[in-house]
């Protein structure tokens, strides 16, 4: 029989009194292969990581014997152990990350706005155009589609240039040049760094 290890020691605590066999299901392991590095051969990091992911434990603590065993408690852990200097600078380095995508959010937002707003206008736009180059019937029905037409201002008046579409033509194409802009502008998202 091998000498045991103070990593197969712990792994012995993780998995207490259950057979071969159940841990070779555990594991995705041979039963054999589980026997062999139950008795001490070096485990494979697979047969590791298995152990970890079903038993909660924190992989730091089963490889070198350090902080909290079970990962769920490694935060606590963490918090407990940390001086105060490194707590301030985590604190500061996340409230840095989310600043970074409040700001970028805020840009797709507004982006988002001016572009619903430039395809409302837009659309109300070539309905007036549409409207204007069908023809106004002359009598009641006339007076009506002016007093509901898209381009009105509150009087229900054509605004001035006489066209259903002079005022929002220039502030359609502004709107447009405008999105442009913005979206060119749009920072693109870093690519995630794991920690």
């Amino acid at each position: 029989m091998m000498e045991l290890s103070a990593l197969h020691e712990r792994i012995l605590a993780i998995i207490g009194d259950r057979t071969y066999r159940s841990i070779s299901q555990i594991t995705d392991q041979n039963s054999e292969t589980v026997r062999r590095y139950l008795l001490g051969q070096a485990p494979s990091v697979d047969f590791l990581v298995a152990l970890c992911n079903r038993f909660d434990v924190n992989a730091h603590w089963l490889i070198t014997g350090q902080g909290a065993m079970k990962y769920s408690e490694t935060m606590t852990e963490a918090l407990r152990s940390a001086n105060p200097a490194e707590l301030l600078s985590a604190v500061a380095d996340a409230l840095e990350r989310l600043t970074d995508r409040m700001d970028r959010l805020e840009v797709f937002v507004q982006t988002l706005d001016v572009r619903v707003r430039s395809v409302g206008m837009a659309s109300r736009q070539a309905s007036a155009i549409a409207a204007s180059s069908t023809g106004t019937p002359s009598g009641g029905q006339g007076q009506q589609r002016q007093s509901a037409g898209p381009n009105r201002n509150g009087s229900g008046i054509l605004p001035e240039g006489g066209s259903p579409n002079a005022a929002s033509a220039p502030t359609a194409s502004s709107a447009h040049k405008r999105a442009r802009r913005i979206a060119d502008a749009l920072p693109k998202r870093p690519p995630e760094t794991s920690a």
